[in-house]
């Protein structure tokens, strides 16, 4: 997948995400997780990383920060524009 196309499912999951409310440093906050999708552009799975989950306990501004950034996954569900010639490049993605 080129930086491109993951800069347009980026873009599209950005508009359905929020900072939570008084998060310290939001900024610099970083919350990474793993997505599955289907090849209809559906979500199939959400998940922390291993990165962001061993911060989800210990810390509740981030904890607010990956709960939003997972509903914000599941909100922009189907993603669009995707190429379903290109499903096996984008079928399991990081984001950040």
């Amino acid at each position: 997948m080129s930086m491109t196309e993951k800069d347009a499912i980026m873009s599209q999951i950005s508009k359905c995400w929020n900072v939570p409310a008084g998060a310290k440093n939001a900024q610099d906050l970083v919350v990474v997780i793993n997505a599955d999708y289907h090849p209809d552009g559906s979500y199939a799975r959400v998940v922390l990383s291993r990165e962001s989950q061993s911060r989800y306990n210990a810390d509740p501004f981030f904890r607010s920060a990956a709960d939003a950034a997972i509903r914000a996954v599941q909100r922009c569900s189907p993603l669009t524009g995707l190429s379903p010639a290109k499903y096996e490049g984008w079928r399991e993605m990081e984001l950040r």
